[in-house]
């Protein structure tokens, strides 16, 4: 929610990949969805890496996946933007046959990236 507007601006959030011709089934998968009038303002952006945040420090994930098609380049623009990368080893195409590209991010992937902003986990906090 754009809180100085009030206005809706999309879903996010962890959620477990559960299609069975993933390659990442059982997988903890940042999930979004960004109205097109929010697009390229950062919104996307803050809400996936607190979504990281919360996958990683709140629900002690190992990995963290996103799938997107191979068209979107918005999305797989902002998962890199967050440190994910692309491993085309997990690329697949969905039984309807649809192509997907995966992006990762590991726990140490992301406790590297958490130290070199000069932010701590809420876990590591005194």
């Amino acid at each position: 929610e754009d809180r100085s507007a009030g206005e809706f601006l999309g879903i996010w959030g962890p959620v477990t990949v559960d299609e069975q011709d993933s390659t990442v089934l059982g997988a903890t998968e940042l999930g979004y969805r960004l109205k097109p009038s929010a697009q390229g303002k950062g919104f996307g952006r803050e809400a996936a890496q607190a979504c990281l945040d919360y996958a990683f420090d709140q629900e002690d994930a190992w990995w963290v996946v996103s799938r997107t098609t191979v068209e979107n380049v918005g999305s797989w623009t902002l998962m890199r933007s967050v440190g994910m990368r692309h491993d085309p080893r997990l690329d697949y195409t969905s039984t309807d046959g649809t192509p997907f590209i995966v992006h990762v991010m590991t726990r140490d992937e992301w406790r590297e990236s958490r130290k070199s902003k000069k932010v701590r986990p809420s876990s590591d906090a005194e």
